[in-house]
């Protein structure tokens, strides 16, 4: 064999050893793309400040959970606080990049919580949620049934009481339906302890 030759077969495994090392780099990344929080994986859409540990997530930015929902009506179980001013939002039902879902926003205001939803430009009027206290952790169980139109929301204290903070059949804040089959979480100034979901609790 020349030496021409064997330089060439050389270089041809030189050039496969670094093709599969790419190969199993970019394998990688993409397998470390997917986070956790309390066992569920998420995917971060937009990091403005995000930080992520296994039992949290906090500051500003915006995940999807990469199991899409397989209900009409699911009930979502959030654990969370914010600073003043901060405030986090749950969309329901939208695509992978959080879009085209209905978004419902609960913000902070020293010690007093708000509620308000949003599907596109078109948003609730916002209503004020007595009984908690947003300088503390709030703990909420969120039914949202998309199979009704507008989307039938309700909001229950997640303590012994069980109050029922929210039903939009009442108070009209429902602004539509989500289109997609995904949900997740836009933070500002929030930090995320529970964020799970199974089916909703309340079938009316």
């Amino acid at each position: 064999m020349s030496i021409q030759k064997q330089s060439f077969n050389i270089g041809l495994v030189a050039a496969a050893f670094v093709l599969a090392a790419c190969g199993v780099k970019e394998a990688k990344k993409s397998h470390e793309g997917s986070l956790t929080l309390n066992s569920a994986s998420y995917l971060v859409v937009e990091s403005n400040a995000l930080e992520s540990a296994s039992d949290s997530i906090s500051g500003e930015g915006s995940v999807v959970f990469v199991a899409p929902l397989i209900e009409d009506g699911n009930n979502f179980n959030l654990k969370f606080e914010l600073q003043d001013s901060g405030s986090l939002s749950l969309i329901a039902g939208s695509d992978n990049k959080l879009l085209q879902g209905l978004t419902l926003t609960f913000s902070r205001n020293d010690s007093v919580l708000s509620f308000e939803t949003k599907v596109g430009d078109t948003a609730s009027t916002s209503q004020d949620m007595g009984g908690i206290d947003a300088t503390k952790q709030i703990a909420i169980n969120i039914d949202v049934h998309n199979d009704e139109t507008p989307a039938h929301i309700l909001v229950w204290k997640h303590d012994s009481t069980e109050e029922l903070l929210i039903d939009t059949e009442e108070s009209s804040a429902s602004a539509g339906n989500g289109q997609g089959n995904f949900w997740g979480l836009a933070l500002k100034k929030a930090k995320v302890a529970v964020a799970d979901i199974r089916a909703a609790t309340n079938e009316e």
